[in-house]
């Protein structure tokens, strides 16, 4: 009874409450609409980031990734890798051979970070051959392949076809000089990364470095809920200290504490918009009790306590909230399902 008189009354004004719940549900709306934005956008850092660092889990020599010399490298690596790739879990495997070294050419020189890859097992990872503007991306025809980034093509000032110089350090530490004839470009938009970023085939990276038969990373292929048992069971399958194993976000914190920072601000951001609508409704009761002053005292003549009347105007509000956070939801699960 007290839920039906509740309900007339609020359409007794049409305007007051359809304004009342337009405002609410479009909040309400807009606020999931945001969360799903900030969701997808952490879900796509995440996977760029285990796509940057070359796997959800990452395997190599005993400290590499602090050092990043060249000297730390995986011996027996074919034997690694067949290992690695009957972990269960794991989608497979990406064999790298990573080399600090300076690209030159009679116009200059630049420090680079050669990634000698396999195109099939890379496009699964990072995929840099979607990036290529021009030329071939590791077909396998290549002769001493190498793929740069446009940035430093200017800088080199090399054409496709144009030889190159890396002049880098093996294991050993001895100096150590390779050609490579430019076979590719890429552009992927970031001036440091078309900038530092090469590409070759792993045969070729690891005659460059004098490293037959190693690598320097291994990087696993798992769904991002399954990296930490993908890891668990790396660690058991390699029973060694002589390697490092980690996922990408204990590799790269950094982008973790990115991501906790703006979802912080998002958390923030929530609480301002609750406060904001909150208030709104309160305002709009505030009035309607303000107008209906002589209604209550009615109701209070004919026999209703206090609390009948309080309860009547928390009817209100909550069949109020009902109905907007319906719409409100249904906007911004539309908005979802659109996108």
């Amino acid at each position: 009874m007290m839920f039906a008189i509740a309900w007339r009354n609020l359409w007794r004004n049409r305007t007051r409450t359809i304004v009342s719940i337009s405002a609410i549900s479009f909040s309400y709306g807009l606020f999931l609409v945001t969360l799903g934005i900030a969701d997808s956008s952490y879900s796509k850092m995440e996977d760029a980031a285990a796509k940057s660092a070359g796997g959800s889990v990452l395997v190599h020599a005993d400290g590499y990734w602090d050092s990043k010399l060249n000297d730390k490298v995986m011996s027996n690596g074919e034997e690694l890798a067949s290992k690695l790739r009957e972990i269960p879990g794991s989608d497979g495997v990406s064999r790298r051979v990573l080399i600090n070294g300076l690209l030159s050419t009679s116009s200059g020189n630049i420090a680079t970070l050669v990634q000698g890859v396999d195109p099939v097992e890379d496009s699964r990872v990072q995929n840099a051959g979607q990036f290529l503007s021009k030329g071939t991306f590791l077909t396998g025809e290549e002769k001493d392949p190498l793929v740069i980034g446009t940035e430093a093509a200017k800088e080199l000032n090399v054409e496709l076809g144009d030889r190159v110089v890396l002049t880098t350090t093996d294991p050993s530490g001895e100096m150590t000089r390779a050609l490579f004839h430019v076979t590719g470009f890429i552009h992927t938009g970031s001036k440091q990364m078309d900038k530092m970023a090469a590409y070759t085939s792993l045969s070729a990276a690891q005659k460059a470095a004098n490293m037959p038969g190693q690598f320097t990373q291994i990087g696993l292929i798992a769904p991002r809920e399954a990296r930490h048992e993908v890891k668990a069971a790396a660690l058991k399958a390699l029973d060694s200290k002589d390697f490092e194993v980690m996922t990408w976000d204990e590799a790269m914190p950094e982008i973790v504490s990115l991501i906790q920072m703006d979802a912080a601000f998002g958390d923030i951001y929530g609480i301002v918009v609750f406060l904001v609508v909150m208030f709104a409704v309160l305002n709009t009761f505030l009035m309607i009790v303000m107008e209906r002053i002589r209604e209550f005292g009615l109701l209070s003549a004919l026999g209703l306590q206090p609390h009948q009347v309080s309860l009547l105007l928390f009817y209100e509000s909550l069949l109020l909230a009902i109905v907007s956070m319906i719409l409100g939801f249904a906007l911004g699960f539309s908005i979802h399902y659109y996108f």
